[in-house]
C-alpha cells in the first residue's frame, strides 16, 4: 500500500463526518453534448462499512470509495467528477470536466482514448485524485500533456499520457512543478517526445509502478527532495533513462535495486529529436 493512505484516511473520516450533515446519496449529473453537466437525480453512495465508514475500494494501490460511482457513472460519460461529498458530475469531454475540478474531487477518466489541443494544467488544488482504467489522454498537439502546478496532496492513477503527434515531439508528458505530497503510480508515460515525467521544486514525491518509455529521457528533475521512486519499469527511452539530479538525491543502486531499467535505445537512423 503506498504512503500517502494514512492522509487518505482521514480525508474518508472527515467526508463521513459531514456525511452526518449532509445526503450521503447525492444529486447524480447527466452530461449534455457541449460536454457541461445537468442534474439527472440521485445516485446511491458507496456501501458503507460496520463503523460507518465506506468500504475502501481498490485501483492499483490506490483507496479511494468513490471509485464505483465513477466507473458506473462511465456507461454515459467521459470523464466523471465525484467530490469530497459524493455528489457526482458527468461530463461528455474529458476536457469539459477537467476545468471544474476543485480541492477534494475525484476527477475519473473513462475508458477509451481522450484527444486534447492544449495542455491540462492542474493548478493550485488540494487533495485531488485523477485516476482511470484502460483510459488514454492523447495531446494532438506539440505541447506538454498534463501540467500540475502548486498543489498539494495530489494523486494522478492509472492513465495512459501520451502525445499523437507522430514519431518526435518537443514537450513532455507530465509535469509537476512547486507541488508537495503527490503520488504518481500505474501510469503510461508514453512520450514520443521529450520528457516523461519532469519534478521541479517539489517534496514528498511518490513515483511508484508507472511504466515510462518512449521518450527522449525518462525523467527530468531540479530540487527535488523526500522522494520515493519504485516498482517503474523505464524502458524504449532514446538519450536518457533517470536524470542525473534523481540520481544524486536516491542513488543510483538503489534505483536499478527498485526499478526495472532497460538500456536506451537510440533511433537507428541516428536522428536526435528535440534538438
Amino acid at each position: 500500500m503506498i504512503q500517502f493512505y494514512s492522509t487518505l484516511e482521514i480525508r474518508m473520516a472527515i467526508v463521513a463526518t459531514a456525511a452526518l450533515f449532509v445526503l450521503v446519496a447525492c444529486g447524480g449529473q447527466q452530461s449534455t453534448d457541449s460536454g457541461a453537466s445537468t442534474n439527472a437525480g440521485p445516485v446511491s453512495g458507496p456501501e458503507l462499512g460496520p463503523e460507518g465508514l465506506p468500504i475502501p475500494e481498490l485501483v492499483g494501490d490506490l483507496v479511494d470509495p468513490r471509485v464505483s460511482v465513477a466507473v458506473q457513472s462511465c456507461t454515459t460519460a467521459r470523464a466523471v467528477i465525484v467530490t469530497s461529498t459524493g455528489h457526482v458530475d458527468v461530463f461528455s469531454e474529458l476536457v469539459a470536466g477537467w476545468s471544474q475540478i476543485t480541492d477534494g474531487d475525484l476527477f475519473y477518466v473513462c475508458p477509451g482514448v481522450h484527444a486534447i489541443h492544449s495542455t491540462l494544467y492542474l493548478s493550485r488544488r488540494i487533495g485531488v485524485v485523477v485516476a482511470g482504467h484502460d483510459a488514454t489522454i492523447a495531446s494532438t498537439v506539440d505541447d506538454t500533456v498534463v501540467h500540475v502546478e502548486d498543489s498539494e496532496n495530489l494523486v494522478i492513477d492509472g492513465l495512459r499520457i501520451v502525445h499523437d503527434i507522430g514519431e518526435y515531439c518537443l514537450h513532455n508528458c507530465l509535469q509537476i512543478i512547486d507541488s508537495v505530497d503527490v503520488t504518481v503510480s500505474h501510469n503510461q508515460l508514453d512520450g514520443s517526445g521529450y520528457t516523461g515525467l519532469v519534478m521541479i521544486g517539489s517534496q514528498e514525491l511518490r513515483i511508484i509502478d508507472n511504466q515510462i518509455h518512449n521518450c527522449e529521457f525518462a525523467t527530468s528533475s531540479y530540487n527535488v527532495w523526500d522522494i520515493e521512486v519504485r516498482g517503474n519499469h523505464v524502458f524504449g527511452n532514446r538519450a536518457q533513462n533517470f536524470d542525473s539530479n534523481l540520481i544524486d538525491v536516491i542513488g543510483e543502486d538503489l534505483l536499478r535495486a527498485t526499478n526495472r531499467i532497460e538500456s536506451v535505445t537510440p533511433p537507428a537512423d541516428g536522428h536526435e529529436a528535440n534538438y
